[in-house]
């Protein structure tokens, strides 16, 4: 029996063989898993590794456990950097192409399992899979066009295909996100999953699969692409070109160079830099413990100024607010032992976008109610603020 040679070792992906089923994870450990161009080729060679692979017979494709990807890096300077001749220019223009024509080509079943979002590229190399799995609390988000950029990949045929012209239409040209239900409802995605289980549950549509006559599997799944992807190539052959000619449209060019310009300087509001003791910063916002030894309070503070309102950042950062404030519950959770945690943003009273996290107990002076406008705050004594930080830095794994 002939199977595929071993596979290279990856800097961002992994393989993991279960029998009959591999599990392929790609994960960056950054960036919200978005993709460089490393990640791409890589993955690529993934794909025509399994081609020739007789023994897998379905495949599992998921991202990282924060994010199944956010598309393609706009900041990785190997997408943007000047090459020698227009040629090898078009070549990386066409390497999203091929990576996503490579996993539509695998004789084996291929699903994708995403967790919390998949934008843009995230989306397209999952539309190239055979199933595809989504967290209920993830969505899908293509916002190419409003960067300047068309839907490329292949993944506008493929789209279509599965939602129909004017619903790929509105996915794609008003870039809203799409959240997992919709997602379901439109046929982008085949089965729901609890929050943190796509890649089990994934896994399981994987055995199943795994578990019919392997050759028939492969012969129809064959016969069912030829017919339903017949005009895909015709359709999108020249849709890397497309994108090299859209990015330097004008107003596309001033799109992106808002998306990269330099962040005004981040500067905490005075009333929370009153308040409260700083615990440390996360990814994307800072952690504060307000003064007040009542309640077991934290207040995250997204690090980027002018924000007021939680839409008032992207999507990817929208979901990283999400994944930090989860975090700051579980530790509270955990050192204050609440007996629930209270989440909300209100702003009235300052206006720069902020969370808070409390663990709450039927013996604290406000409760059921809400904690403020109740009483006055009674600032930690002696050493017990230095303790309480400690602590929280210690759960955040933040620095001391």
């Amino acid at each position: 029996m002939t199977t595929a040679p071993p596979a290279p070792v990856y800097r961002n992906v992994t393989i993991e063989r279960m029998g009959p089923v591999s599990l392929v994870t790609f994960n960056r450990r950054g960036s919200l898993n978005a993709f460089n161009q490393e990640t791409i080729l890589e993955l690529t060679d993934v794909a025509r590794r399994f081609q020739e692979d007789i023994d897998t017979q379905a495949v599992v494709l998921t991202g990282a456990p924060e994010a199944f990807s956010a598309g393609i890096d706009l900041r990785d300077t190997a997408t943007w950097e000047t090459l020698d001749s227009d040629v090898a220019t078009r070549e990386r223009f066409y390497r999203g192409v091929r990576l996503c024509q490579a996993w539509e080509d695998m004789p084996q079943v291929t699903i994708a399992a995403m967790e919390k979002l998949a934008v843009g590229a995230g989306c397209a190399i999952a539309l190239a899979c055979d199933w595809r799995v989504l967290a209920r609390d993830a969505y899908l988000y293509v916002p190419e066009v409003k960067i300047g950029l068309n839907l490329q990949w292949g993944a506008l045929p493929r789209l279509i295909t599965l939602v129909g012209p004017a619903r790929a239409k509105r996915i794609v040209l008003l870039c809203e996100r799409m959240a997992a239900e919709q997602a379901q409802d439109w046929g982008l995605v085949d089965e729901l999953a609890e929050p943190g289980g796509a890649t089990t549950t994934a896994l399981a549509l994987a055995r199943t699969a795994a578990g019919m006559p392997a050759a028939t599997t492969r012969m129809v799944k064959q016969a069912i692409n030829a017919t339903a992807n017949a005009l895909h190539k015709s359709s999108a052959f020249a849709d890397a070109d497309q994108s090299a000619l859209s990015r330097a449209y004008r107003d596309a060019v001033a799109a992106r160079a808002a998306f990269g310009a330099p962040p005004a300087p981040f500067e905490l509001h005075p009333q929370l830099a009153a308040d409260c003791a700083v615990v440390g910063d996360l990814p994307l916002s800072r952690v504060l413990l307000m003064n007040d030894r009542r309640y077991f309070w934290c207040i995250l503070v997204p690090r980027q100024a002018g924000r007021r309102e939680l839409h008032d950042l992207s999507a990817a950062d929208g979901a990283t607010l999400f994944a930090e404030v989860d975090q700051v519950s579980r530790a509270v959770q955990r050192l204050d032992d609440a007996h629930k945690i209270n989440v909300g943003a209100l702003g009235n009273k300052v206006p720069q976008l902020h969370v808070h996290v409390l663990g709450r107990h039927p013996t604290d002076a406000a409760w059921p109610g809400p904690v403020w406008g109740v009483g006055t705050a009674q600032p930690y004594e002696g050493d017990d603020l230095a303790r309480r930080l400690q602590d929280l830095r210690a759960a955040l794994e933040l620095p001391g």
